[in-house]
């Protein structure tokens, strides 16, 4: 190995899995200072700010926005939200075959993952408006049919902003580090910061109801410049968000040219493991999109229908329709805190199993809860645990999909984009077959449509995450001894075998 503190490539015959520390900045010692670090991991954390803004946005008022304010129908709004999502889901399968195999000189020098987060943001900047305000041509609004396409055309552009940023941040945490434990603390910081996000939203919008005299009454078109107004405050936190992310998150361009180097000193057997189709050859894909889409279905359509189940069956006013998820992703903040110490020493599937069985326990009350008492007191407790079931779901599912990943950085984002691609078309489809097939006169539609949302997703997720090969409580300790070199000293790295069936990463225990 070389005495020089650059890491040389290793030929055919090494340690096969050829990781290398990537997420250090050179410097005397070639090392990261703590202070350096933290700011790095902050940066990456608030990345996804803008999307997480425009996401809560997108899932919570989306219906509220086109049915109750703009009074589209419920087949119209649904349609609309299935535009925005099959637009999503081709983005991101697109982008994530771009990030990875596109090289041009200018993603060379600035990186490939920031110049499509950069290109991301720029698109939802420009279209995010038009997306929840009135129609700048008042002609529109004459026909219903006008108005729904007027708002597809729009959503389209910033739907594919927003799977650019989507795809190029998720996988971003798998270039900037190969260790097990600092990607799931990647993942938290990053799952903090997207609470954090809809924290606000839900703030900032039940903020201006109570202004506008709107906690009296239910949602209508009379809310048309509140919305603005909580537009405005997205698009200000976004950039400011944005701005520190290329700021403070350095790439390792060093992984881009490392990715192909490796992939011309492979052996044949690595070079078809390495080929564009072997990955479906693999049954963990199959399982992790199940466990990956699920996990999304079930935290997405709680936004989405959450305030529809609020308005339609409790008859709650515009308030509670911002109070109370912002009591829910409170409870998502403080339960993010607890997400990686729980995977480290429970394992994933443990955690996993956690959320399950909170999701489900969500669901039997709600469906026999009723009356005075529910509506007004025991509905908080069931959003504060519900919140807790979508923390720890979708943070464990992430870190799955990176453990899947392992060290093939090279097709991380097509992975992600594989499994957004699922979780987009699906939640869509759901979103259009829930508004077609409501009814004015079903009074408990929506209480139903919350029972089955955290139950049937979370009973596939579960029997998919218990038959993975990986995921289990680490049963290994593994050491890495990293003696100080100098021009005549070799680097010596001492590493255990891993976790049978867990051919990802090493799970080196890190104080991140």
């Amino acid at each position: 190995m070389s005495t020089n503190n650059q890491p040389d490539l290793q030929k055919k015959g090494d340690d096969p899995k050829r990781t290398v520390q990537i997420c250090e900045v050179p410097g005397n010692d070639g090392k990261m200072s703590d202070s350096l670090r933290w700011f790095a991991f902050m940066s990456y954390g608030v990345g996804h700010v803008l999307n997480d803004l425009v996401a809560s946005m997108w899932f919570t008022y989306a219906l509220v926005f086109y049915h109750y304010v703009m009074q589209l129908s419920s087949i119209n709004a649904g349609a609309v939200v299935l535009v925005g999502q099959l637009t999503d889901a081709v983005a991101t399968a697109a982008i994530g075959v771009l990030s990875d195999n596109v090289n041009i000189y200018c993603t060379d020098r600035y990186g490939r993952r920031k110049t499509w987060h950069l290109f991301g943001s720029v698109l939802v900047f420009i279209s995010l408006p038009f997306a929840f305000s009135p129609p700048v041509l008042p002609q529109v609004e004459g026909s219903e049919l006008n108005t729904a396409l007027y708002y597809c055309f729009f959503i389209v552009f910033f739907q594919i902003g927003w799977a650019s940023i989507e795809n190029s941040h998720m996988t971003l945490a798998s270039d900037l580090t190969p260790l097990r434990d600092e990607r799931t603390a990647l993942l938290s910081i990053r799952y903090s910061f997207t609470v954090f996000a809809n924290i606000l939203v839900y703030i900032v919008t039940w903020v201006v109801l109570r202004s506008n005299d709107a906690n009296k009454t239910q949602f209508g078109p009379l809310e048309r410049k509140e919305f603005q107004i909580v537009i405005l405050v997205i698009m200000i936190v976004g950039a400011m968000t944005t701005i520190i992310f290329h700021i403070g998150v350095r790439e390792p361009l060093a992984n881009n040219r490392m990715n192909r180097e490796l992939l011309m000193t492979e052996t044949e057997a690595e070079r078809a493991a390495n080929r564009f189709c072997s990955i479906f050859k693999r049954f963990t894909l199959y399982q992790t999109a199940v466990v990956y889409m699920c996990s999304r279905i079930t935290v997405n359509m709680t936004l989405v229908f959450l305030p529809m189940y609020l308005q339609d069956y409790l008859k709650l006013t515009a308030e509670k329709l911002a109070l109370l998820p912002l009591i829910m992703f409170l409870s998502s903040f403080g339960m993010s805190f607890l997400n990686k110490p729980m995977n480290m020493k429970f394992g994933r599937k443990y955690t996993y199993s956690f959320g399950v069985i909170l999701s489900l326990g969500s669901a039997f009350w709600c469906y026999n809860g009723s009356g005075y008492s529910y509506a007004n007191y025991q509905i908080y407790a069931v959003t504060v645990i519900i919140g807790i079931a979508c923390s720890v779901v979708l943070v464990t599912s992430q870190a799955l999909t990176t453990d899947f990943i392992g060290d093939k950085t090279h097709r991380g984002a097509f992975t992600f984009g594989l499994m957004s691609f699922t979780d987009k078309v699906c939640n869509g489809a759901v979103v259009m077959a829930v508004q077609s097939l409501h009814c004015e006169g079903c009074l408990s539609y929506y209480r139903d449509i919350m029972v089955y949302n955290w139950t049937i997703p979370s009973c596939l997720a579960f029997i998919a995450v218990i038959s993975l090969p990986y995921g289990g409580r680490s049963s290994i300790q593994s050491n890495i001894s990293e003696p100080q070199s100098n021009d005549t000293t070799d680097q010596t790295i001492i590493r255990n075998p891993v976790e049978k069936g867990q051919e990802v990463l090493p799970s080196n225990t890190v104080n991140s």
